[in-house]
């Protein structure tokens, strides 16, 4: 017997109590459908236009569709932004104020995709969707900054930078997922923004990335949040490690942050902190979410070495 979707009639979202393993199982997914549950999964929260750019649909009509239905059917769950912190978009300015994150049905599809053991093991919870709007600005914009990424490979428009169509993003993560623990003298754990592995080229590099939005101190007294504490827990995790998140060679920090003032700051706080701890493992690069944007395949990043080396680097080097 065929399979049939279940939907629901206008403002009718279904019950709890009804969304079980069989009401998932029995749902028709089309791909476009599984890849939007899991590129929020990976990465939380997504504005419609960042689903848009990550996934690279071209048509606008069938993505907000395909959003509508797995949100009618729980799969996905949606807000929008407070009316003073809307963005400035082109055209369907409404639907562009919404942005996505998983629901019951979608924690169950994951569980099951994933062949995870229980529904905890999504680390999702009710909650996470509830939190006032300025907690989910950083999840959004981390989320924004893979986005421009995908859409850079799909344009294909950086011939000068060796991009070819062979690229592709072989996994990518947001912090949620990437709980790091390691032993070094004791045990230590933390957290990257992200994690992206790279394939280009014949070659699969790996990226942590740490997107700054220029409210965390960036140096001061350890254990108190500045962004002295990532420098040392990076170089230790990169010192206990044989294998970085199944790579060989610790793979390169890009820090994304708001000016080429602050990422000039950031560049010299990490300088000395590696110099303060004696180590020197971990390569950081910096620059800006707006230089990202433009051209993140480009040459727009500085190293902490930068007042030595004058040449800007493009995140391959």
């Amino acid at each position: 017997m065929a399979k049939r979707k279940r939907i629901f009639k206008k403002h009718e979202l279904p019950s709890d109590d009804i969304i079980t393993d069989e009401y998932v199982e029995q749902f028709l997914l089309n791909r476009m459908e599984k890849r939007i549950i899991d590129l929020i999964y990976r990465f939380r929260a997504l504005d419609t236009k960042d689903i848009q750019l990550a996934l690279g649909y071209k048509s606008y009509p069938n993505l907000v569709t395909a959003l509508k239905k797995l949100y009618v059917n729980r799969f996905i769950t949606r807000r929008a932004r407070p009316y003073e912190l809307r963005v400035e978009t082109k055209g369907q300015n409404g639907e562009n104020q919404l942005f996505h994150m998983l629901d019951k049905a979608g924690v169950i599809y994951i569980k099951n995709y994933y062949d995870l053991e229980k529904t905890q093991d999504v680390k999702w919870a009710l909650r996470d969707n509830e939190v006032k709007y300025e907690y989910m600005e950083h999840v959004l914009e981390n989320a924004h900054a893979y986005a421009v990424l995908e859409a850079a490979i799909k344009n294909n428009n950086s011939k000068k930078n060796n991009i070819t169509r062979k690229d592709k993003i072989v996994e990518a993560w947001c912090d949620r997922h990437l709980y790091l623990r390691f032993y070094n003298g004791k045990e230590y754990h933390f957290s990257p923004d992200a994690f992206y592995k790279y394939y280009t080229d014949g070659k699969v590099y790996g990226f942590f990335v740490e997107l700054d939005r220029g409210t965390m101190s960036v140096s001061g007294t350890p254990n108190y949040g500045t962004f002295d504490d990532k420098v040392f827990f990076y170089e230790m995790y990169a010192d206990a490690k044989k294998e970085y998140l199944g790579l060989s060679k610790m793979p390169t920090c890009l820090v994304i942050t708001t000016t080429k003032d602050r990422a000039v700051a950031l560049a010299k706080s990490v300088r000395a902190k590696q110099q303060e701890i004696n180590r020197h493992k971990v390569k950081f690069l910096f620059t800006t979410l707006k230089l990202w944007e433009h051209d993140c395949f480009g040459k727009i990043f500085i190293s902490s070495h930068f007042e030595e080396n004058k040449t800007p680097y493009t995140m391959f080097e």
